[in-house]
């Protein structure tokens, strides 16, 4: 018996329920890509909080945590940099796409997250006009930059006041928050009294 072939009409009806499907799958999946890739970057920035808590226990000093409002740099050195003399060696730190490499005398890192996400800029209650403002953000010092294996082009960068651990393992209360150009963000938070870092769930901010 001779099996009759699919007609033109048949195949384009399968066609049109296969793009049909796909459309409606399409967006799930494009929101699940971007959900995930914003929660690792979130991962990897309360892992580098905590891995600035660990080198202030381990070191027995002060050691501060800096981001890149409105960018995605972040380093984290020593509150107070050692000499950097020919007998002070300092190696850098690796968590995530960090660069650098094994630690020596005094452990630093400095690293970015990865695209499209971002760190967002803090903001401060004003008491004076009664509403949130940007915090006042800065250069780092040279003493600083000369520790970093990338100092030289971090000059021109502007950071966040810093968030900082202390050789007791306590840190300042702080919040570092990573957003996506989707208006999700994820807070992570420090808090004071045991240093103990947590990322929050992922808001999805509404847009006007």
């Amino acid at each position: 018996m001779v099996r009759a072939g699919f007609t033109l009409l048949e195949i384009v009806i399968v066609l049109t329920i296969i793009l049909i499907l796909a459309s409606l799958s399409w967006p799930p999946l494009l929101r699940y890509i971007r959900e995930r890739t914003i929660r690792e970057q979130a991962h990897t920035v309360r892992l580098e909080l905590n891995n600035a808590r660990i080198k202030a226990i381990d070191q027995g000093m002060s050691y501060q945590f800096r981001f890149e409002p409105g960018g995605r740099k972040y380093v984290i050195l020593p509150i107070d940099p050692p000499s950097t003399g020919a007998d002070a060696s300092v190696g850098a730190g690796t968590t995530g796409m960090s660069t650098g490499s094994a630690p020596a005398v005094a452990p630093v890192v400095s690293g970015q997250i990865a695209e499209p996400c971002e760190f967002d800029v803090p903001t401060a209650f004003n008491t004076v006009t009664h509403a949130d403002q940007a915090v006042v953000t800065e250069k780092l010092p040279e003493e600083w930059l000369s520790l970093l294996p990338d100092g030289n082009s971090l000059r021109e960068t502007s950071w966040s006041p810093a968030v900082r651990f202390y050789a007791d393992g306590s840190a300042d209360d702080s919040t570092v928050t990573v957003i996506d150009d989707q208006d999700c963000r994820i807070d992570i938070g420090v808090r004071g009294f045991t240093g103990s870092v947590s990322a929050g769930p992922l808001i999805r901010e509404r847009r006007l």
